[in-house]
């Protein structure tokens, strides 16, 4: 009974950190190594350390692969770290899925920003870029709920 509890409440401590993170990047459009940090300390009890080959290789190709994407201009660092770190807490069986939740949500993030850039001024838009932090967030959600459960 005390393992439920622990776990509930380490992921209501986990959503906590993520939406400040998800906040703080729709805010100033960055994402701070010290949340970063904050987060990996909080998922270090949901490892129950179990870490697998197939998580590790995940931590590292999300890396690998984000670093060029961050190269191109494509994505943020921050965002890389981020979904580096989430990486490391996601069972291998969502991974996948989680990645699809992350391009489907942001596709639909980057297709509002569109919308509303021609509605307004697509300059500005543009110049501000698109926080992709917030579907990385939502669907980190999710995929940690279904791991640590």
């Amino acid at each position: 009974m005390y393992w439920l509890y622990s776990n509930i409440i380490m992921f209501y401590i986990l959503l906590l950190n993520l939406f400040c993170i998800a906040y703080f990047d729709w805010k100033h459009r960055r994402i701070p190594n010290l949340m970063l940090m904050t987060l990996l300390l909080c998922l270090v009890p949901t490892l129950k350390n179990t870490i697998e080959l197939d998580v590790i290789a995940h931590f590292f190709e999300v890396l690998i692969i984000g670093f060029v994407f961050v190269s191109f201009g494509i994505i943020g660092a921050g965002d890389v770290k981020l979904l580096a770190v989430i990486s490391l807490a996601v069972k291998p069986a969502f991974f996948l899925l989680f990645l699809f939740s992350i391009t489907s949500l942001g596709g639909l993030l980057a297709i509002g920003y569109l919308i509303y850039g021609y509605c307004t001024d697509i300059n500005k838009v543009r110049a501000r870029g698109i926080p992709y932090g917030l579907p990385i967030v939502i669907s980190a959600a999710w995929a940690l709920f279904v791991s640590i459960h």
